[in-house]
């Protein structure tokens, strides 16, 4: 007889009466009694039902009558349930279920609990082989759920859990499948345990909330995907992401709302994606990354059209950074979209050396910056060969690869950094930017140099570009068709304020029509020092090549000193050189000033402008060369014509500077020559230098002509040239260089 009262089964006449650590024997299902009901005795080993008890174990076994019923109360009071190895496929159901102990599956089918649970004491679920679906609604109040595995737990319901700290263990998987689970916690950092394997999966629209910090590291990994399934940080957890940790975001699935997405700090080998439609909001986060070898990807639509978006609301993005760091990869692909909202970092060695850490661009890929505000440091403090490379186009809507800026880049800053690298190619566009090549807070100590800025066959980048801001040996070059420089009426700088010499800008057509191009540059300053003291700026060039092309809208300075504050301060042996068939300097009617000194203290010697090898220099307003307020020096600078053409409408050669001529294959009919539409002067003590190279052919050359007033009484042959083989001579409009050469003298008897 059984009678059930008060929610408690009483077997025969006898209540069994248990506490503390007494238990009962397991209890095992056999299905023998014709129906999936828990009350009928003969479905259990010994034709005796269990009755509801803290203590109670049942072992659900064998595989007859595998659909059961938990009828005999409501909730049921249990201790363990157990499905050992030889178990089938069990359809647990019923009422709700009270657990004081543990779950077990040892076989190696699926294990389905349709059940409400509630758990009533710290309760662990080993999913030895297998998996178990739990369907049911699970509340563990303050109880401390563990999962172990290396099975597989999947959760279709709504739960409400409190995860034991490190709380999956042992391989197992974690998969949240519908419905919503929140996520309580009990630790500082939980989800995973340190030994690493274990996988969470949250999918098919499932919802999961960390209401603590979850910390994915070691070999761990977090997947949500498919279109509504989202892991929800609560506005309040930290998403730690550590040594050997993988993050998949991928469908149209979203992680969002998390204080902050810890990635690194000071870990390896860290693979997060962000794919296919997926979405990673921080909300007001800040992104970290330290150590080497992490990876981060962004790319790719679902079905649905979806883009994968990663967005930093607040706070700085940093990758490479933090402690000896390199080899670190952020990708953005095709449909991908890095939105930032505070610096970028890249290469930043605080406390170490940070090396070769890159972000990739690609595809038709967006990284953008919000705020003109915001910085971004590519290798900084002894960092060095990190790089962004912005290429390509998305292959199906043709739409550039992008990286909108929104503020300055730093690229090689402060001490000791080299080698750090830009790249726009293929038609990848930077724009919105700020470049700073080679910067240096320490007045000149530890010098950043050897950076390089690359706009390659069709790549644009608009902005201001300072090439050598304070550093030295940097370069960059403009190559192939398409190349775009294009400076939006922002100043171009090649060799800027302290200690910055041999930078060297490139403009190379390689010989394509519509070639490499710099464009709306206002003004443009190759060696220039603004308000220093004791410093340099050397060796810095200007080379526009193979039919690549400069548009200016304002003067161009080539060595320039301004508002110095003591002596010492120097620009020398900068130039402008303009060379090969189709090679344009545009000049917009503006000055060209070679060896402009601004002050009374200062020295400016050996910058020139040269046109070569059919080169053009056109539309120049006037020429000044050696230009300086009394008692500075502007010395031998000079103009040169080396088989290539000028167009000035005026020329002044100020006194102890030079007219430099270098004859080539040119023939004299073929030379280029300075042409001036007005006037042209030579003070006294100017001079003209004239070089043969190999090939050069004997003959007069016209090296100036202007239509206006030509005085040139200042202009001689320089010292140290042969007069013997040349001879300078000048009529109302025009200079003339004669070349001959010993063999070529008649000698008459």
């Amino acid at each position: 007889m059984h009678i059930k009262y008060a929610g408690v089964m009483i077997t025969g006449i006898l209540c069994l009466l248990f506490t503390g650590n007494v238990t009962l024997q397991a209890q095992t299902w056999n299905g023998s009694g014709g129906n999936g009901n828990w009350s009928v005795d003969a479905n259990w080993d010994g034709a005796v039902a269990p009755v509801s008890s803290n203590v109670t174990d049942l072992v659900f076994d064998g595989s007859t009558q595998l659909s059961v019923n938990n009828d005999i109360s409501d909730p049921f009071l249990l201790n363990n349930i157990t499905f050992p190895a030889t178990a089938g496929n069990f359809i647990l159901s019923g009422d709700a279920l009270e657990l004081y102990g543990d779950i077990i599956n040892q076989a190696s089918g699926v294990q389905t609990i349709v059940n409400d649970i509630e758990l009533a004491a710290d309760s662990t679920w080993t999913i030895d082989a297998g998996e178990v679906v739990f369907s049911g609604n699970m509340i563990s109040n303050t109880s401390l759920f563990t999962l172990d595995g290396p099975g597989t737990l999947t959760l279709t319901g709504n739960n409400a859990l409190y995860l034991k700290d490190e709380g999956i263990k042992g391989d197992a998987t974690l998969c949240i499948q519908d419905g919503t689970t929140t996520h309580y916690g009990s630790g500082s950092q939980d989800l995973f345990t340190t030994s690493g394997g274990q996988t969470f999966v949250i999918t098919n629209g499932a919802k999961f909330v960390s209401m603590v910090d979850p910390l994915v590291k070691y070999e761990n990994s977090a997947i949500v995907s498919g279109s509504g399934s989202v892991w929800d940080g609560n506005g309040t957890a930290t998403l730690f992401m550590r040594t050997d940790g993988n993050l998949l975001v991928t469908d149209g699935a979203i992680v969002t709302n998390f204080a902050e997405l810890h990635y690194g700090g000071g870990s390896y080998r860290i693979n997060m994606a962000v794919t296919d439609g997926g979405k990673l909001y921080a909300d007001s986060a800040s992104f970290y990354q330290g150590r080497s070898d992490n990876t981060l990807t962004i790319g790719g639509t679902n079905a649905a059209g979806e883009k994968a978006i990663v967005t930093i609301a607040s706070g700085p993005f940093s990758f490479g950074s933090t402690y000896t760091c390199s080899n670190n990869k952020l990708l953005v692909d095709a449909d991908g979209e890095l939105n930032l909202y505070d610096d970028l970092v890249l290469g930043y060695g605080w406390g170490g050396i940070g090396t070769n850490n890159a972000m990739i661009i690609t595809n038709g890929g967006q990284v953008v910056s919000d705020a003109s505000t915001y910085d971004t440091r590519i290798g900084s403090n002894s960092s060095s060969s990190n790089y962004v490379h912005v290429t390509g186009v998305h292959p199906v809507t043709g739409l550039p690869s992008m990286w909108d800026v929104g503020g300055t880049v730093w690229l090689c800053y402060q001490n000791s950094n080299k080698g750090n690298k830009i790249t726009a190619s293929n038609g990848g566009v930077i724009t919105n930017v700020e470049i700073l090549v080679g910067e240096t807070r320490t007045n000149g100590d530890g010098t950043p140099y050897a950076a390089r800025v690359e706009i390659l066959n069709g790549g644009i980048v608009y902005g201001k570009l300072n090439l050598g801001y304070a550093g030295s040996e940097n370069t960059a070059l403009i190559s192939g068709g398409g190349a775009t420089l294009d400076s939006q009426d922002n100043t171009l700088v090649v060799g800027y304020q302290v200690n910055a010499d041999n930078n060297i800008l490139t403009v190379d057509g390689e010989g394509v029509s519509g070639g490499a191009v710099i464009t709306n540059a206002d003004y443009i300053y190759v060696g220039y020092i603004n308000n220093k003291v004791n410093k340099y700026v050397y060796g810095n060039s200007m080379i526009i090549t193979n039919g690549g092309h400069v548009y200016a809208d304002n003067d161009l300075y080539i060595g320039y000193v301004s508002n110095a504050t003591a002596t010492n301060e120097t620009a020398n042996n900068n130039s402008v050189a303009v060379s090969g068939n189709g090679s344009l300097l545009d000049m917009n009617n503006q000055p060209v000033r070679v060896g402009h000194i601004d002050n009374d203290i200062s020295y400016g010697t050996n910058n020139g402008l040269i046109a070569a090898d059919y080169g053009v220099i056109t539309n120049v307003g006037s020429i000044l060369t050696g230009y300086t307020r009394v008692g500075g020096v502007a010395s031998n600078n000079y103009i040169c014509a080396a088989g290539g053409s000028i167009y000035a409408t005026d020329m002044t050669l100020y006194s102890s500077n030079i007219l430099k001529v270098v004859l080539g294959p040119q023939s004299p009919e073929e030379f280029g020559c300075i042409n001036i539409s007005n006037d042209a002067t030579f003070e006294s003590d100017t001079t003209l230098l004239p070089v043969a190279e190999d090939g050069a052919q004997v003959g007069t050359y016209t090296i100036l002509v202007a239509d206006g007033t030509l005085d040139a009484a200042g202009l001689t042959l320089d010292s140290s040239v042969d007069q013997a083989r040349w001879n300078l001579s000048t009529d109302d409009n025009t200079i003339k260089l004669t070349y001959s050469t010993p063999g070529s003298v008649i000698i008459i008897q």
